[in-house]
């Protein structure tokens, strides 16, 4: 009775996590709409909870060092942070952060229940894209403006970059799972993604396709070269629309920092500066930071205005210093080595997020992001259970000797 209870909790809880997905791309980041998100992952971390009593399983490992050394690093700042009132207040995000995460991953205890999760995201970011059809209207977006849309949603770049990782997790199963319909949610995405304009939304969407692709050198490189000419085709063709002018327009932008010719944007230059200023404030104090949240005081004595650096290695340096950095992407480093041992698509498709979250973390402050916690669960949760596999078998293995 007691374990089909259990099992009858895993549907809800898989249920109830699809909602908030999708709740949570299209509610969360608008004033008057955000109490449904709020009130739906409440009602997903009570669903948790539950289940975690029902288990009466608590996980010792490296997930539960990040979680208590990560809070740690966070809070200590609060004793010589500018402003400890707002130190505080960053702590007690990212503990409701990490608490989702540690409970999600108690949660996430077999391949299947994973592989769900990850389709309920790829279902999350579909539908948002199909919302965002509906909040603007077909005649709009296609209307030929060169303005970026999105703010109606949510912030542009992170509407953007939603739409980027939806087009990833949809290529995935293009590619991996040869679900050759997948390809059209892979070009209604992108195409999605481009009337926000964001740079970060193409470079996502780029390198994680090339990465998931990366899988075929080791296996078949002629059917990695043919794959690969069929896919340049398909973006090239997919890439000639008018929406794109955009997002091209401030590439180009972007670029000629590095060319050395051209323009550089206003965007561009200030994402410099924060980090030229960032650095700075990071060479005062390189091993415990000035306290989380502490860049804008920084940033506004340059600028006069009170805004994060945009860059979430530049944030965890001023803000942590050096034993941030280490803790939070020495998880990361921890992830990609036990990943990397392991076979199968799931592994991949898990590597390939990883890499191309390091990528971008010089554009965007991703450590305050749901989305970061709840892969990080996934990742947690996958190596974990590999582990298990692994020790099983060499018990078994020992039993036979």
């Amino acid at each position: 009775m007691n374990e089909r209870k259990i099992l009858s909790l895993d549907t809800v809880i898989l249920w109830e996590f699809l909602i908030y997905m999708i709740t949570f791309h299209i509610f969360s980041y608008r004033a008057e709409t955000l109490i449904i998100s709020k009130i739906v992952m409440l009602l997903l971390i009570s669903l948790l909870i539950l289940y975690f009593l029902a288990q009466r399983k608590f996980i010792i490992g490296w997930r539960f060092f990040f979680v208590l050394s990560w809070n740690l690093i966070v809070i200590v700042g609060y004793f010589w942070a500018p402003f400890p009132r707002d130190v505080f207040s960053r702590w007690m995000t990212v503990f409701q952060l990490t608490m989702l995460f540690l409970l999600l991953s108690h949660f996430l205890d077999t391949e299947k229940k994973i592989k769900q999760v990850i389709l309920s995201m790829t279902i999350s970011y579909v539908v948002l894209g199909i919302y965002m059809i509906y909040s603007y209207g077909i005649s709009l977006l296609f209307s030929g403006s060169l303005s970026r849309i999105g703010n109606e949603i949510s912030r542009i770049n992170t509407l953007g970059m939603s739409l980027a990782f939806g087009a990833v997790f949809s290529f995935y199963y293009f590619y991996t799972h040869k679900k050759n319909l997948m390809i059209l949610p892979v070009g209604f995405l992108t195409l999605m993604s481009s009337f926000t304009g964001s740079r970060k939304a193409i470079i996502v969407i780029f390198i994680g396709i090339f990465l998931l692709m990366l899988q075929d050198i080791k296996i078949d490189k002629t059917r990695f070269v043919r794959n690969l000419i069929i896919v340049v085709i398909f973006f090239a063709i997919l890439l000639s629309l008018a929406s794109f002018d955009l997002v091209f327009t401030r590439l180009e932008s972007a670029l000629s920092v590095i060319s050395g010719k051209g323009s550089v944007d206003r965007s561009t230059y200030l994402r410099m500066e924060m980090i030229s200023t960032g650095f700075e404030q990071f060479l005062k104090r390189p091993i415990i930071g000035t306290g989380f949240d502490s860049f804008k005081y920084f940033w506004a004595k340059v600028s006069g205005n009170l805004t994060y650096s945009h860059n979430n290695y530049i944030e965890l340096m001023v803000s942590g210093g050096l034993l941030a950095l280490f803790i939070y992407y020495g998880t990361y480093i921890y992830l990609l080595k036990n990943i990397w041992k392991r076979q199968g698509d799931i592994a991949v498709l898990l590597l390939t997020i990883l890499l191309v979250t390091l990528s971008i973390d010089m554009f965007v402050v991703s450590y305050l992001s749901k989305d970061t916690y709840i892969f990080l669960a996934i990742c947690f949760s996958y190596v974990y259970i590999g582990n298990n596999q692994d020790s099983t078998k060499l018990s078994d293995d020992s039993d036979k000797d």
